[in-house]
């Protein structure tokens, strides 16, 4: 797995979601926290995406929730019980996001709240609670 220059821990963020619906818009977390970024995802599997510093960013919410902020973006999954580390310019440069989700019907009739990865037609079913450690 390698090792990691940590230094003493600055900030430890907990996350946590109650309802299917949720977004986190871009951001590059500070410099400040170190070179280095992991997030812990539990109870819910999640798609994080690295969002490009140089492309024209989309800001409809519709627009970002079917076609991503722009059109360079990068979607990672990050399943349930998994941790997600990123460093350099995926760390510094790229921010990092969670779409809103989508709603869809599914064969038995069932709303759903799901997300994409790499492309819309690929969906992941979201769970109604989130806890992410950062």
């Amino acid at each position: 797995c390698g090792s990691f220059d940590l230094g003493p821990t600055r900030d430890i963020t907990v996350n946590y979601r109650s309802n299917s619906f949720f977004r986190l818009d871009p951001h590059v977390d500070p410099q400040d926290d170190g070179p280095n970024v992991f997030i812990l995802g539990l109870l819910s599997d999640a798609v994080i995406t690295f969002v490009s510093p140089s492309a024209p960013r989309r800001i409809d919410p519709v627009q970002v929730a079917t076609k991503s902020w722009t059109d360079q973006d990068i979607d990672v999954l990050l399943q349930k019980r998994s941790l997600v580390h990123f460093t350099s310019d995926a760390r510094a440069t790229w921010g990092h996001a969670i779409r809103g989700g989508l709603e869809v019907e599914e064969a038995n009739g069932q709303r759903s709240v799901v997300d994409w990865w790499g492309q819309p037609s690929f969906l992941l079913r979201r769970g109604t609670d989130r806890i992410s450690v950062v």
